[in-house]
């Protein structure tokens, strides 16, 4: 990340030993964290990149008791880029209400889909 460049395996990495520590520290019992991509898709990464770094935030959403809020504006990103980084959360904030996300795939079935 410090190079400038989106890295999934650097913002996984980064991810896991911030709240790692937190959590390890016991003065925590969950952690709750936002993260927001604010590009336009013609400054992002590869999709396939961002595909990368958000199957393996899902994977590590298991570990420690947390919420992650990723956040897009789909004035900068479009609406067909939403659709798919929608269908990577198990649960969405919709007008601020929290709902179980009935097209949700899990990274492994996600990915292979895309590969298809």
């Amino acid at each position: 990340m410090r190079s400038g460049r989106f890295r999934p395996a650097d913002m996984v990495g980064f991810w896991k030993a911030s709240i790692a520590g937190v959590m390890n520290s016991g003065r925590y019992q969950h952690v709750r964290a936002a993260s927001e991509i604010a590009v336009s898709l013609r400054d992002l990464p590869d999709w396939r990149e961002v595909v990368q770094h958000e199957s393996e935030l899902n994977r590590m959403l298991s570990l420690y008791p947390q919420v992650l809020l990723c956040l897009y504006d789909v004035e900068k990103v479009g609406g067909a880029f939403l659709v798919d980084m929608m269908s990577m959360h198990p649960r969405l904030l919709i007008n601020g209400r929290l709902t179980e996300n009935p097209h949700y795939l899990p990274p492994d079935e996600w990915l292979a889909r895309q590969s298809a």
